[in-house]
């Protein structure tokens, strides 16, 4: 039996020829349990309002996209991009389209987040963006929601089956687009509210106790009569 966390990801391994249908099942992750955020704005990485994106720099992570798109948005805003996450093997690329930016100076790299610094950051950032152009499931963008963090994603297949309507989606590949949600988002307090609330509901369908349950199922079934 092969275990994998999305019906996206099912798909692909029968494409791919990995396993028969009657061999995978699906069992959804979970988003890990944060501790309380610290009440200090002080601890944040910045003073005014900010973006937010959790990936290590990795090109399936879409970063380059990201930082073209804040720069677009930037002369509409007055936010910063706070981007979190381990160095890797898209680093240089990453870097790079940071030093070309007109908005180098608001975009700022913080390394890896512990779960204290992470729990604050969501609980102040205006936004979490998803930018990947490919993901298994989506762990980061069901972190944000449980979080009671707003959502901007790209149009993915893990991100579609994890976020449903409770995100806000956009083209992968499309700059432009993906500048103007941010701007658009960002002015709008009533659609940010809207998707915080639509993502707490479905953050809870992703519970430890829902994969227990699926996952001893799974047991079962395999266990026999």
């Amino acid at each position: 039996i092969l275990m994998v966390p999305t019906e996206s990801v099912a798909r692909e391994v029968l494409d791919l020829g990995l396993a028969d249908v009657d061999r995978i099942r699906v069992v959804p992750w979970f988003a890990r349990s944060m501790p309380s955020a610290r009440s200090e704005r002080d601890s944040l990485p910045v003073k005014g309002p900010f973006l937010l994106c959790v990936a290590t720099h990795e090109r399936r992570k879409n970063l380059p996209l990201l930082v073209r798109a804040f720069q677009r948005a930037a002369d509409e805003l007055p936010h910063h991009l706070v981007i979190a996450g381990g160095t890797g093997p898209d680093s240089e690329a990453v870097l790079a389209t940071v030093q070309s930016n007109g908005a180098s100076d608001r975009i700022h790299f913080i390394g890896h987040a512990d779960p204290v610094q992470l729990a604050t950051l969501y609980d102040n950032a205006d936004l979490a963006v998803c930018p990947s152009c490919y993901e298994g499931f989506g762990l980061t963008l069901l972190e944000a929601m449980a979080s009671g963090c707003p959502v901007l994603a790209t149009d993915i297949a893990a991100h579609r089956e994890v976020g449903g309507d409770a995100v806000r989606l956009v083209p992968p590949d499309d700059e432009q687009a993906i500048s103007a949600e941010l701007v658009d988002l960002a002015r709008d307090d009533l659609a940010r509210r809207q998707l915080r609330d639509l993502g707490l509901e479905r953050s809870r369908r992703f519970s430890t106790g829902e994969t227990r349950r699926q996952f001893g199922d799974l047991l079962s079934s395999l266990s026999g009569p």
